[in-house]
């Protein structure tokens, strides 16, 4: 009868820190992803494409089309968020730029200059 008692309690052990388990998952980042801008302006189409990983790092992609002529550049980076602002450091600078993210729209501000990406 003992060993029943034993086998019992164990189960209730591994039952109850299944279902506590389960209430301390995070709340995935909505910054992490591919985030995607595209303008054209004069016969020039900018794209700037923004990949933030879980493990605050990323990447900038700039590609440039002119006359069917592309020309593109990608910087690896760091961050780190705090409230609205978002701090990237690459290549040693840090810069600073407020963002929000509404839905699949990512807004970052920066002197007055408004970007808005969109989530691939």
């Amino acid at each position: 009868m003992k060993k029943f008692n034993v086998i019992g309690v164990v189960f209730l052990v591994l039952l109850f820190s299944f279902f506590t388990s389960c209430n301390d998952e995070e709340t995935p980042d909505p910054l992490v992803g591919v985030w995607e801008l595209s303008e054209v302006e004069d016969g020039i189409t900018m794209t700037i494409t923004l990949t933030f990983n879980s493990d605050n790092t990323g990447s900038v992609k700039v590609m440039v089309i002119i006359e069917g002529i592309s020309e593109s550049d990608t910087e690896n980076f760091t961050y780190s968020t705090a409230a609205n602002i978002l701090t990237m450091t690459m290549g040693g600078e840090s810069s600073e730029v407020t963002y929000s993210i509404s839905g699949n729209k990512l807004t970052i501000t920066e002197d007055g200059e408004t970007l808005v990406f969109t989530k691939k």
